[in-house]
């Protein structure tokens, strides 16, 4: 594996840096970024860096694009990430990562449209109660593979243009929220690998774009609403080891049962 020289930090004019998967390692400390005020585009995604800056840093930069999966960022949730205003895209996945996530980033997040915060160890509740007020425009979440508790909020009904959800292998319980039938652009929805209870709720067949329903390892009880059948679209019903199984409807004309 190589490095990369903190000289890279001179490039005053440089708006894009795209390492993605070069299997690269090495420290990456404040003198890498410290003249890189024209920097939007970070992607070091799929190596090996190490971030070590202080707890009080501020980048020279404002980002729109961050990828960083899986460098090692933590173990606390990156505090310079609150002076980042601009973030529309933002991946630290497998970033071992395992504080909770803070309540102010939930400020900085407005103009975020993918957010992959998966296969970290982040605890502490899913998301902020008013999370449709914070997160208008996202599109793609994807918290799977944590430690995350509590219940899945009313507020993720707010979330209209989400055509992804991921928040498989967590310890959510509770019932899954009927609000979740306003996320009308849904194509995925990965509740799996959870505590989940209640019944499944029946105005799921108001998301007529879903291709992948998820809801395998939970307690989910009674039957398998009939309703169902109206999602046409649906390619994947993954129901394996959830006790909602008293019934599967043959007309729900899906693929992975």
């Amino acid at each position: 594996m190589s490095s990369i020289p903190n000289l890279i930090g001179n490039l005053s004019n440089l708006y894009r840096l795209n390492l993605r998967n070069n299997q690269l390692s090495g420290t990456l400390t404040e003198q890498h970024f410290w003249k890189l005020s024209n920097l939007g585009d970070l992607d070091i995604d799929s190596n090996s860096f190490c971030l070590d800056v202080s707890s009080n840093w501020t980048p020279p930069f404002q980002l729109t694009y961050l990828f960083m999966g899986s460098c090692h960022i933590g173990p606390t949730f990156p505090a310079w990430l609150q002076s980042q205003k601009n973030l529309q895209y933002l991946d630290l996945s497998n970033a071992s990562i395992s504080s909770s996530i803070p309540n102010w980033f939930w400020n900085i997040s407005s103009n975020l449209v993918y957010l992959i915060l998966s296969h970290n160890q982040l605890q502490g509740q899913l998301l902020n109660s008013n999370i449709g007020e914070f997160l208008p425009n996202l599109y793609f979440l994807s918290l799977s593979g944590n430690g995350i508790t509590g219940t899945i909020p009313d507020s993720i009904g707010h979330l209209t243009s989400l055509k992804v959800i991921d928040f498989s292998s967590n310890n959510l319980i509770g019932s899954i929220p009927s609000t979740i039938n306003n996320c009308s652009s849904l194509t995925v929805l990965d509740l799996g690998n959870n505590n989940l209870s209640g019944m499944i709720p029946k105005s799921l067949d108001q998301l007529q774009l879903l291709k992948s329903l998820h809801l395998n390892h939970n307690k989910l009880s009674g039957e398998l609403p009939s309703s169902l059948r109206n999602l046409t679209g649906l390619d994947i019903l993954d129901l394996c080891n959830a006790p909602v199984l008293e019934q599967v409807y043959s007309t729900c004309n899906c693929r992975g049962v």
